[in-house]
């Protein structure tokens, strides 16, 4: 072998080896671009005065991208026909074409719908004014759309000025514009005049109140915008959705073996069930709220459930298959029922009772099969029912405070209507001292003149307190230690719950109050509020 061949293999042996070794890297970029694009020119000029053009072109320092304009774009005053966006490299073009009014003030707004194609930043400015006359108006509304009941900020409404209130339902709005992420919304550039300002959830996008499941707002008074009064600011509307008095059965569906519920949208009168197949032995329950029925088939040949309701002018047919499978679940077989305690982290404040619950009524209870210890001593037990159908026991037997408690229940303890027994359960639980508890007293800033409803809302519990007409305070009790939200419910027509409003009658919803803080509860410890009504 000569000198020069080894070489010449040696070379190509470290170049593979090289290679082989070798790792591939991505080209590093440059740093983020964080920068929006900016306008540099538009024609005509932003706020051109006796403007006639039906084109707008706006020129931006980098090559831009439409984001969804259709959505986004608004013109106020409002156009039937939204203008037409469009791109042509740098530059965006806005075409207009619906017939603009003589005299009259435009703001275009396209909030993020133009961006550029790197980084997708939404540009800079994101709005034009023109106007059809030799004057800008420059009247403004702003405020804040929030849900009635929860207090949250909408993100999808749309806030409307109307010529008269009656409008809404029928007639499109003067001026419209969306709502941000924290419920904010802002009408510039608003001619002088008398305004009703209304905000809807719009399912249909139709700029009507024309569908009864939409959540809507209004304010009852007028806005009245002049040149001494331009401005009216935090104007709060708050977004509810009417009661639907039509009623409709909203869904039924199995739960358990032979077991099934039906719910429906309002309450039911006086209902009169028909059973079909009388030897389907059906029992059912209507519950606290007269909205569900829940139906226990006995019958265990029985394929179906069905009957027939009468309600009065509301009538309902209901066929509901019982031999059925639904991802894990088989309710053809799965007879075996759970029983649920009423104690919270192991603990039952001293003041209150045990009690034992299921989703199907509990028919009565093998004794024999149920070993309960207090104090570690084994003691007879006996429980009672706490309402008519069963779904609910309590325990009977005497408990004091630090009692130390087990209850095991072996298997087939309880046996339910349907002729099944429960699952083996053990329950441990100790009775609470009264210094394990908090309370906490509310002040108000004055008497009360409508009843309050005073929720606070835990994790694990939650706490009503009924605070009558005239009241200066309200105290709470025997509180399990823990952090809590706290609401108040000013029950203006003394139903006991909150009523939302109604835009025929133009009643707003009942007003609450939700305390920012989170109300810190503590063992031993009274804790106080103060609150301004």
């Amino acid at each position: 072998m000569s000198y020069n061949f080894f070489k010449t293999i040696c070379f190509f042996a470290i170049l593979a080896l090289a290679c082989s070794c070798a790792t591939i890297v991505s080209p590093t970029g440059g740093p983020v671009d964080n920068v929006p694009p900016k306008i540099i020119s538009a024609t005509p000029k932003d706020s051109t005065l006796n403007f006639s053009s039906q084109k707008i072109v706006l020129e931006f320092d980098e090559f831009v991208k439409l984001n969804n304009p259709s959505s986004q774009v608004m013109v106020n005053p409002f156009l039937k026909e939204k203008p037409v966006f469009s791109i042509k490299g740098k530059k965006v073009i806005i075409t207009i074409k619906d017939t603009l009014k003589a005299n009259t003030t435009y703001h275009v707004f396209w909030g993020d719908a133009i961006k550029d194609i790197t980084e997708g930043n939404s540009s800079a400015i994101k709005e034009y004014v023109f106007s059809t006359g030799n004057t800008l108006d420059s009247c403004s509304v702003s405020g804040l759309a929030t849900d009635a009941f929860t207090g949250v900020p909408s993100e999808k409404a749309k806030v409307l000025l109307l010529n008269e209130i009656k409008d809404f339902k029928d007639t499109t709005p003067v001026y419209v514009t969306n709502v941000d992420k924290t419920g904010s919304f802002k009408f510039k550039n608003i001619a002088p005049g008398k305004y009703y300002i209304c905000a809807i959830e719009d399912n249909n996008s139709n700029y009507k109140f024309d569908l009864p499941d939409e959540k809507i707002a209004f304010l009852k008074d007028p806005i009245i915008l002049s040149s001494e009064q331009q401005q009216k600011d935090s104007v709060n509307l708050l977004i509810f959705k009417e009661v639907n008095k039509i009623q409709k059965r909203l869904k039924t569906e199995l739960f358990h073996y032979n077991s099934a519920f039906t719910a429906y949208r309002n309450p039911l009168n006086d209902p009169k069930i028909i059973f079909p197949d009388a030897e389907s032995e059906t029992v059912y329950f209507l519950n606290e709220k007269k909205d569900t029925l829940r139906f226990f088939v006995k019958n265990r040949t029985s394929k179906t459930l069905k009957y027939f309701l009468d309600d009065g002018e509301f009538k309902d047919t209901v066929e509901q298959t019982l031999n059925l499978r639904t991802g894990r679940r088989n309710f053809e077989k799965d007879t075996t029922f759970n029983l649920f305690s009423s104690a919270i982290k192991n603990k039952i404040p001293y003041n209150e009772v045990f009690t034992i619950s299921s989703i199907i009524p509990i028919e009565k209870f093998d004794y024999s099969k149920i070993i309960f210890e207090k104090n570690k001593d084994t003691i007879p037990v006996v429980f009672e029912k706490t309402d008519s159908d069963g779904f609910q026991w309590k325990l009977a037997t005497e408990i004091t405070p630090e009692d130390s408690c087990k209850i095991l229940f072996k298997k087939g303890a309880a046996l339910n209507i349907l002729g099944f027994g429960s699952d083996s359960t053990l329950f441990s639980f100790q009775a609470m001292k009264q210094e394990e508890l908090g309370s906490l007293k509310i002040t108000f800033n004055k008497a009360s003149e409508s009843p309050i409803i005073i929720q606070l809302k835990g994790k694990e519990k939650t706490y009503l307190i009924n605070v009558a007409k005239g009241s200066a305070e309200a105290e709470l009790i025997n509180i399990l230690p823990a952090s809590y939200k706290a609401s108040f419910i000013v029950d203006e027509n003394e139903d006991g719950s909150w009523t939302t409003g109604e835009f025929d009658t133009l009643t707003q919803p009942e007003k609450i109050f939700i305390q920012s803080q989170a109300v810190l509860i503590k063992a031993n410890w009274e804790t106080k509020i103060d609150w301004n009504l």
